[in-house]
């Protein structure tokens, strides 16, 4: 089976979806996909070169994305970036929360700084991302919320405890 023959199974046309943290990575991956599947796709990054770039690649292969730069810690920015893509879209049909952060290092060496960044990013960041999309999504019908998180299994658990702690 191709590619191609998935993406029309599954097809998103005329549906609209927002990626967090997809100018790379998985976040990028999704934003691919979701445009190959049919939708109107819009993605968040903090970086507006990297957003840019990405924006710029792939209208070259004729897919047209909307970045937008935000910090997705910034309750202010939240709703400004969900306004953003409701806007540039026409509505949101689906949120892909993906924006998140770690330290490798073993539990006890993560300090209250960093724990307190990942805390921030991958769960109150998800949350006010989740409230914000669900708001407009109830008005207009309903829609999709992808909570996404991906755990990595190693020989030394202390390292992923104070990351995976918040992702329950």
């Amino acid at each position: 089976m191709n590619g191609r023959a998935v993406f029309e199974s599954y097809s998103l046309a005329g549906k609209t979806a927002l990626v967090t943290g997809g100018n790379r990575g998985l976040g990028r991956a999704f934003v691919i996909a979701l445009a190959q599947a049919g939708a109107s796709v819009a993605f968040s990054g903090r970086d507006a070169s990297r957003n840019a770039a990405v924006v710029a690649e792939y209208a070259d292969a004729g897919v047209s994305l909307v970045g937008i730069t935000a910090d997705i810690t910034d309750d202010a920015a939240v709703d400004a970036m969900t306004t953003q893509a409701i806007e540039a879209l026409g509505g949101l049909d689906i949120l892909v929360n993906n924006a998140g952060i770690c330290y490798h290092a073993p539990a006890f060496e993560v300090t209250d700084e960093q724990w307190g960044n990942v805390f921030d990013l991958n769960v109150r960041a998800l949350w006010k991302c989740s409230v914000g999309a669900a708001r407009h999504m109830v008005v207009h019908g309903g829609g999709s919320i992808n909570q996404h998180r991906l755990y990595v299994g190693t020989d030394r658990q202390s390292t992923t405890v104070a990351t995976c702690l918040q992702r329950v």
